[in-house]
């Protein structure tokens, strides 16, 4: 009925950037076990969908980057949630963004889970390179190293790896550093 009076692409839009906005770059919260946020996933699941595919159809690259963002830890499929951080990422979108970021992440873990190690290593340089634009000091920074290091340790390359956690517990240690300075 509403596309027979017009309000089909109003209000498809309108829901897919609630779902967006809602969701947005939260994954960290599925990641900890916030669980308020992991049953408002689980509940909005079939919304979550339609607003992600609504995003992906048209083209929308800043909500589905949001939606994906928000919501990939809860993927079992790593298949599916590979395919769907990919067209994602290939919309028109911001190039680098805390959103772009996650994206990448979440594409480095369906990869390195598939064993795509070289897939993993290209999507965390990306996301590195997205979170140091955004903040160098994030702590999303530092996951991407961390990420990093992992891809070297299974490649057999332990010097690497090493570096690589290093400079991922480095820049910890200074998040936790002004933390504490922020608090005396």
């Amino acid at each position: 009925r509403l596309e027979e009076i017009g309000e089909a692409t109003s209000v498809g839009e309108r829901h897919a950037r609630y779902y967006a906005d809602l969701v947005d770059c939260r994954w960290t919260e599925l990641v900890i076990g916030a669980t308020e946020f992991r049953g408002l996933v689980a509940s909005e699941r079939r919304n979550l969908s339609a607003a992600l595919e609504w995003s992906l159809v048209r083209k929308n690259g800043e909500d589905a980057l949001a939606i994906v963002s928000g919501v990939w830890p809860s993927w079992a499929d790593s298949r599916q949630g590979r395919r769907l951080a990919e067209r994602a990422l290939a919309l028109p979108a911001e190039r680098l963004s805390q959103r772009r970021g996650d994206v990448q992440l979440a594409l480095s873990q369906f990869a390195k889970y598939l064993g795509d190690l070289d897939a993993a290593r290209r999507a965390l340089e990306e996301s590195l390179a997205a979170y140091r634009e955004v903040d160098e000091h994030s702590p999303r920074v530092a996951a991407s190293f961390t990420g990093l290091a992992e891809v070297a340790l299974a490649e057999g390359d332990l010097a690497e790896a090493r570096r690589l956690a290093e400079e991922g517990v480095r820049i910890r240690r200074e998040q936790l550093d002004s933390f504490r300075l922020t608090r005396a």
